[in-house]
C-alpha cells in the first residue's frame, strides 16, 4: 500500500513537472509574476520567460525589466528566486535565496544647487 501511495505521488510530481514546463504554462506564469509584482511596486513590471521546478521549490525568471519600456529603471538578465514552502503553507512569500545576474539599474541623479564654495564634497 504505501509502495502504491509513492509511486503515484512521484507520477503526480512527473506529471506537475511536464505540465510546468510546457510554453503555454511558462507564459501564464511569466505574465502573473510580472502582474503581481506591478501591482507591488506600482511600476510596470515585464518578465520574458519563466520556469518553475517543484523539487526544490524554485523560479527561474529571465528578462525582467521594470518601468516603462524603453525607459527602464531597472532589468535582470536571470532572478533565480527559492521559496519557503513551510511559509507558503502559512499564506506567506518568504525568500530562502534569490540570485541576480545581469542586472542594471538606471537612475538619474537630481540636479542640486552647488555649495558657495563651488565644491560639492564636503
Amino acid at each position: 500500500m504505501l509502495l502504491a501511495i509513492v509511486l503515484a505521488l512521484m507520477a503526480l510530481l512527473a506529471a506537475s513537472g511536464m505540465l510546468v514546463r510546457r510554453p503555454a504554462a511558462r507564459a501564464w506564469l511569466a505574465s502573473t509574476i510580472a502582474r503581481e509584482a506591478s501591482k507591488a511596486l506600482g511600476l510596470e513590471v515585464r518578465v520574458g520567460d519563466a520556469w518553475l521546478h517543484l523539487v526544490p521549490l524554485r523560479i527561474d525568471l529571465r528578462a525582467v525589466a521594470v518601468g516603462p519600456p524603453n525607459h527602464e529603471m531597472a532589468t535582470v538578465a536571470i532572478l533565480d528566486v527559492d521559496a519557503s514552502v513551510p511559509a507558503l503553507l502559512r499564506g506567506e512569500v518568504a525568500l530562502q535565496h534569490l540570485i541576480a545576474d545581469g542586472v542594471r539599474v538606471a537612475y538619474t541623479i537630481p540636479e542640486r544647487e552647488q555649495p558657495a564654495s563651488g565644491s560639492w564634497a564636503r
